[in-house]
């Protein structure tokens, strides 16, 4: 579920700044720092998952993620700073998620089963890049300015959910 969150925060970002009325020069900046903050954020996130349950560092940066896309909405019709500082965070927050999903699944396999599933798992992710984009562009036409915003709180909402069901339905492997 994280393809259809990345991708469409980096394939639409910039259409729903323009439809924000923001000058085409404020996109390029807005749309540079989140990489940066995920380049931020990758140690302290990767240091917390050596520690902690993965699912329960999931739920937290997946609930974070949607937090920040629901404060995004009113604040983007503000001024563009907040905006920036926002989208740089949403950066850092979601897009280690994809990663953490992955370490997850190694840590119950086997040796022998980890490239099969990974496999697998880039497919999922590239079948959910390529539908995110899609959906989020049908959520902001049928809902206006608001609908990019609103279509990342329920992907990382409905992430959130998924890896709170995994938490009753599994225990965490040893550390």
């Amino acid at each position: 579920i994280t393809g259809p969150g990345r991708a469409a925060f980096c394939g639409r970002g910039a259409v729903w700044g323009m439809m924000r009325g923001r000058p085409f020069a404020f996109l390029p900046l807005k749309m540079a720092l989140p990489p940066l903050g995920v380049i931020v954020s990758q140690y302290p996130i990767g240091f917390l998952s050596d520690r902690y349950d993965r699912r329960a560092l999931m739920i937290v940066l997946a609930f974070a993620s949607a937090m920040i896309a629901a404060i995004t909405i009113p604040v983007a019709a503000v001024s563009p700073l907040p905006l920036i500082a926002l989208f740089t965070v949403f950066g850092a927050i979601p897009m280690p998620l994809y990663s953490l999903a992955i370490a997850h699944a190694n840590d119950h396999l086997d040796k022998d089963q980890m490239l099969g599933a990974s496999s697998k798992l880039v497919f999922l992710y590239g079948a959910g890049s390529t539908a995110g984009p899609l959906l989020a562009g049908f959520a902001m036409q049928q809902i206006g300015k608001a609908g990019f915003m609103t279509y990342m709180i329920l992907v990382y909402g409905a992430l959130g959910l998924f890896a709170l069901y995994r938490v009753s339905r599994r225990a965490a492997p040893p550390r």
